[in-house]
């Protein structure tokens, strides 16, 4: 929650929460700085107050410049947001984007972010789990392109259930808007 808390601009807060869930931190985190910040949350299960639906097929059509943060807290991966959100024209430069990027350690790696770093696909087929840990640089490199230079994050390492999982939470400023 920090995290988070450490992101919110100055003034009006608005945020689009992209996997909402049951528990609301966003609310959490009202109370716990007094701020006003009024949420609109999308999630695949139906939720009270909450649109219904899958973000991937949102987002392209959303006016994202109503928003200054997006939380994009995935349970693992939330590139795919991210790569769509920096794509949508209406995201403005300012805009605070949360993200996760949990990956369990034998886990093979999206070929969307590993051909970011030059790895191709052929070569993941051959022996993904030798790739799987690369994952994370190809989506650094991807923001690394969409001109973000910088990036606030935390790490935590879980252990237990089906192996050992590394989970990044972190957030980046947007740079510049998006071209039409």
């Amino acid at each position: 929650m920090a995290i988070r808390i450490e992101s919110i601009p100055k003034g009006k807060t608005t945020v689009l929460e992209l996997f909402s869930g049951k528990v609301e931190i966003w609310r959490a985190i009202k109370a716990r700085t007094g701020r006003e910040i009024k949420t609109i949350r999308i999630d695949q299960k139906k939720i009270p107050d909450a649109i219904k639906g899958d973000n991937r097929k949102l987002i392209p059509n959303l006016n994202l410049s109503k928003y200054n943060i997006i939380d994009c807290d995935a349970y693992g991966d939330s590139s795919d947001q991210i790569r769509l959100l920096m794509d949508n024209s209406t995201l403005n430069a300012g805009t605070v984007i949360h993200y996760t990027y949990n990956r369990v350690s034998m886990g093979g790696g999206k070929y969307s972010l590993l051909s970011e770093i030059g790895i191709r696909k052929e070569m993941i087929k051959k022996c993904p789990s030798l790739f799987a840990r690369l994952a994370y640089d190809g989506f650094l490199e991807f923001l690394r392109k969409k001109g973000i230079k910088q990036i606030h994050e935390i790490q935590n390492d879980h252990k237990g259930g089906k192996g050992r999982r590394i989970g990044r939470y972190g957030y980046f400023i947007v740079v510049k808007k998006p071209k039409t």
